[in-house]
Formats: C-alpha cells, structure tokens, sequence
C-alpha cells in the first residue's frame, strides 16, 4: 500500500506544481495590468519555481520583462521558443524586446525567420526599419520603408518614417 502511494503522489505532485505555477501566474498578469511590476515580478519568480518551463509561465515572465525593459525577457522568450509554444507574436515581442536593449544581432535573426513567413507583414515590417536604424544601414532602412509603403500605402506610420529617412538621406548627401 505505502508503494502505491508514493507511486500516486509522484504524478500528483508535479500536477498540483503546474497548477500553482499557472495561479501564481494569472496573479501576476493581473498585477501587470494595474501597473504593480514589482508586485508582478514576485509572482512570476514564484511561478517559475514551480514550472520553469511551463509555456505559459515563461509567456508571463517573458511579457513582464517586455513590459520593463528587463534583459531577463531575452532568455524567457528564448526558452518559449524552444519550447515551441511561442506564437508569432511572442517572436514578435522578442525582437521589440531584443532592440530596446539593443540587441540588434539577436533582433535581426529573429525578423529574418519572422518575415520568411509573413514577408507582408507590417509590424514586422517596422520592426526591419527599426533594426536596420539601429545598426546605422539608412539605404536599406529607406529600401524596407520604401517597400512597406508599396504594400501598405495608407498607412501613416509608414509614411511618417519613409519621409525622415527620406529627409535624413538627402541631409547626408549635402553634407558629403
């Protein structure tokens, strides 16, 4: 009898773990929604003790440290990603993520793979004129609004930045 309540609790435990993990981790999105980072961060460093790999926590922690501009969101996202749980908005957020902290190298692989999938798509497309700012390429910066433009003429935030780097590249020219 005592074997077969050992055997019992050892798939009992793990399960009551993620179930806490997953408490824990609605606690923290909704302190995150009032604005309670701190308060947030303490729930979320108690989800991950219970299920540091638990998709959803990683996806808490991960939106936390986006959130502020935490560099820990890096190695979250990471993990989600290897996970394969991230969604294409979880990769999306690491490269925002990824540039705040000026990680230009790891945010530029990430919209490499992004865009092989969605070559259309607009935030990704404003996230590649990011980058390309970032690591000071103003040709390929204007030649990726130049073609979100073409795609997406309406829109004004795309317009916005095709006219400064527009601008910036002719104010360059004239100083040369």
């Amino acid at each position: 009898m005592a074997v077969l309540g050992v055997v019992t609790w050892k798939w009992v435990v793990p399960g009551l773990k993620a179930q806490r993990a997953r408490q824990f981790s609605e606690e923290a999105t909704a302190l995150m929604r009032r604005g309670d980072f701190e308060g947030a961060f303490s729930k979320v460093l108690a989800a991950l003790r219970f299920a540091p790999q638990d998709p959803e926590v990683l996806r808490t922690a991960a939106t936390l440290c986006l959130e502020t501009g935490h560099p820990n969101g890096l190695r979250y996202y990471e993990s989600l990603i290897r996970s394969g749980a991230a969604t294409p908005e979880d990769r999306k957020n690491l490269v925002q993520l990824a540039l705040g902290l000026r990680r230009i190298d790891l945010a530029g692989r990430e919209l490499a793979e992004l865009l092989k999938a969605s070559p259309e798509d607009l935030t990704l497309l404003h996230l590649l004129i990011q980058q390309q700012q970032e690591a000071r390429d103003f040709n390929k910066a204007t030649r990726t609004a130049n073609y979100a433009l073409s795609l997406h003429p309406g829109d004004p935030q795309t317009q916005l930045v095709y006219g400064s780097l527009l601008m910036r590249n002719a104010t360059n020219s004239v100083r040369a």
